[in-house]
């Protein structure tokens, strides 16, 4: 999975000019290592290509908050809801595991990924650098 992701990735930030991907990893495959390591992934794959993922931290032992660390789609797949189902499937794994909250840090110039967040009910919480949104679950 590590290599379709980090494909995906790779691909998005080439299509978006290298403005998709603003992390304090060295490289995509360095975050692509650490999330499969660490996160909870669910891939939507097509004849084995990987078409989109959402990963999320659902480590807390207290089940208090569960942090979303990536959704990504494949840009020939925009306009699919690969992006909606991932996201109420996310919500539906974390709500069975019992957490309270979702949180999502997001860049304050992603527009669209906050008014993504929002329609599935994430609230803003603090502004910064990025802003915090986060979900009751």
């Amino acid at each position: 999975m590590r290599k379709k992701i980090e494909y995906l990735l790779s691909n998005l930030n080439n299509k978006l000019e290298g403005n998709f991907l603003k992390m304090q990893e060295k490289s995509i495959a360095e975050y692509a290592n650490k999330i499969v390591s660490n996160a909870n992934i669910v891939p939507i794959l097509e004849q084995d290509k990987l078409e989109a993922f959402i990963a999320f931290y659902d480590n807390d032992p207290k089940k208090e908050i569960a942090y979303l660390s990536m959704l990504a789609v494949d840009y020939g797949s925009l306009g699919k809801s690969y992006g909606k189902v991932l996201m109420e499937t996310a919500i539906n794994i974390l709500r069975k595991k019992g957490f309270r909250y979702f949180d999502i840090d997001i860049d304050v110039d992603n527009s669209i990924a906050i008014d993504f967040a929002k329609r599935y009910g994430f609230k803003i919480m603090e502004r910064g650098e990025k802003i915090r949104v986060r979900r009751v679950l």
